[in-house]
């Protein structure tokens, strides 16, 4: 065997210089690495134990998400209102649409439209051939002469009927150009703003409340007040004006000496709605009113017809509200209890990045599919949320009276041992109990007698006089921080400062001291097979001298 030059066996990496094995033979790239596969035993277990706990952080957030949109759902289930819901309906569709809300008085109402509301209009005189584009100076006065270039300016009022609050804005057109055209005066209208008090002392902008338009096809500027109501529009010129606008756009209200009229062709007041219900009159400045806890939704007058309206309790909708109600706590609980009793496969550790490299795509998936089962299995957090809910379905609500009522007098009872707390419906029972006992049922769900001790306490004695609708929030919300203190929210990186968030933080620490300790064992193994070739590498140049030596002296 000859000596070797170190200079091209070795390779180096980092400070050490490192011997391929060709003075000894040995395939020394594989002793080491064979070696350090033994010394990352430890850092493999700890690389499994943060992929576990990743995947039990995950599905505890899994159950938060579960638990906000469960709570979402039922949320209206601790409003009282929720339960004095009512429907009601018109004989004649064509005149309003109606609805109930829940301070309606059931029974029979009488309706009779006798207006709509409308709002205040000017519909302008036909300007013959103009359109939208055409010039100022193209538009004549009311003497029949061409508009002169020059500033013009008119005022917009608009007053209420009812009040006489008066809102009054001038509209200044430069027309020293000659380039502006009738859509330019229309602009200027839609853009104007007036001021009014801001009750502080100052003053705030707001719009005019007028929308102006030119109609193409009749050949009119048409302007119409933002609401209807008992408005009126008043346009005038303003005498120190080049020109008369208005009255050449044949908008101006006053009215035109020649023929005794207004310069505009129509000029309407606004009107308020007018119904009598119950033979009570009642007036509003919208087609959209509430009269005695009926919506009422105008859409024809006719004076002289009466409407009957019935208001009933809304039952059916509260039916399907309860059915939700039972269906998506035996879903939430069927997921928990799953979750509950999954099986942990303790053979399946979470895969490293070496074992992954060796497994097929399939392989991999039917691997972590066992190693992510059980991941919540006997868990005493999740447990105490199936039986916090148990506690707050079952547990009669003491009402202020001295009685008590449970979800079983409405037909809702609790399946067998093995369906595992499942909620079962009697549907009859259910619309029998909210047709007779409708305050009951209310006070069953919505209940908050006593909601301002112990909110998530379920042991506290006050917590029986909670509906069944609030004590589920509160369960859910105390659930949910548990949640975000045993595992953090969705989104938080860095500041993650839940129970596993800080054991996350931990074990990324032990794994980066892991990590160095790894490199400096690789070292040392390096420098150990380095310094042995160089000795193998000495042992052949000596032996190879004392057989030169050898030959010579023969």
């Amino acid at each position: 065997m000859f000596p070797i030059s170190a200079n091209n066996a070795n390779n180096d990496i980092g400070d050490v210089r490192r011997f391929s094995g060709l003075v000894s033979g040995l395939d020394t790239e594989a002793i080491v690495a064979k070696l350090m596969q033994a010394e990352r035993l430890p850092l493999n277990k700890l690389l499994q134990q943060k992929q576990w706990l990743n995947w039990q952080r995950d599905a505890y957030r899994e159950v938060n998400r579960s638990l906000l949109d469960v709570r979402t759902k039922l949320a209206d289930l601790r409003l009282a209102g929720t339960f004095l819901a009512q429907s009601a309906q018109s004989s004649r569709n064509d005149l309003f649409s109606v609805t109930a809300t829940g301070s309606a008085l059931p029974g029979q109402h009488t309706v009779e439209v006798m207006q709509l509301a409308q709002p205040a209009r000017v519909i302008g005189a036909q300007i013959q051939g103009a359109k939208a584009t055409t010039l100022l100076t193209d538009l004549n006065d009311a003497s029949g002469n061409p508009l002169k270039e020059g500033t013009y300016t008119f005022t917009i009022e608009v007053s209420d009927v009812d009040t006489g609050t008066l809102l009054q804005s001038t509209i200044t057109i430069d027309h020293t150009s000659g380039t502006r055209t009738i859509k330019d005066v229309v602009d200027a209208i839609n853009a104007q703003k007036v001021a009014v008090p801001d009750g502080n002392g100052g003053t705030i902008e707001k719009p005019l409340g007028v929308k102006a338009m030119f109609d193409a096809t009749t050949e009119r500027v048409v302007l119409q007040t933002d609401l209807s109501g008992a408005y009126s529009i008043t346009i005038e010129d303003d005498p120190a004006s080049s020109a008369s606008l208005a009255q050449a756009l044949g908008i101006a209200t006053s009215n035109n000496p020649a023929t005794n009229k207004p310069y505009a062709d129509q000029v309407q007041i606004g009107q308020n709605a007018e119904v009598i219900v119950d033979g009570v009159t009642v007036t509003a400045r919208d087609n959209r009113l509430t009269v005695f806890g009926l919506n009422l939704d105008l859409k024809r007058a006719e004076p002289g017809t009466t409407v009957t309206v019935t208001a009933l309790p809304a039952t059916d909708q509260l039916v399907d509200k309860i059915k939700n109600f039972v269906e998506t706590v035996n879903t939430l609980i069927e997921d928990l209890n799953r979750r509950l009793s999954e099986p942990r496969y303790r053979d399946y550790p979470p895969l490293t990045d070496e074992q992954k490299r060796a497994m097929t795509e399939r392989q991999i998936e039917q691997w972590e599919e066992r190693a992510r089962s059980g991941l919540l299995a006997r868990d005493m957090t999740v447990d105490r949320i199936v039986s916090d809910l148990r506690m707050a379905l079952v547990t009669p609500v003491e009402m202020g009276d001295g009685r008590t009522i449970s979800l079983s007098e409405i037909g809702i009872t609790t399946g067998s041992y093995w369906e595992k707390g499942k909620l079962i419906l009697d549907e009859n029972k259910l619309k029998e109990a909210l047709l007779s006992r409708p305050e009951d049922v209310s006070a069953l769900f919505s209940q908050k007698l006593g909601s301002d001790a112990a909110p998530f306490d379920t042991n506290h004695p006050l917590h029986a006089q909670k509906g069944i609708g609030v004590r589920l929030y509160e369960v859910l919300s105390g659930a949910m921080d548990r949640l975000v203190q045993k595992a953090g929210r969705d989104g938080i990186i860095g500041l993650d400062q839940s129970s596993l968030g800080t054991q996350l933080k931990s074990l990324d620490g032990r794994i980066d001291t892991f990590e160095r300790r790894l490199k400096d064992i690789e070292e040392r193994y390096w420098r150990q097979f380095t310094a042995m070739e160089k000795a193998i590498q000495r042992a052949n140049m000596q032996s190879a001298w004392l057989m030169q030596q050898f030959m010579n002296g023969s």
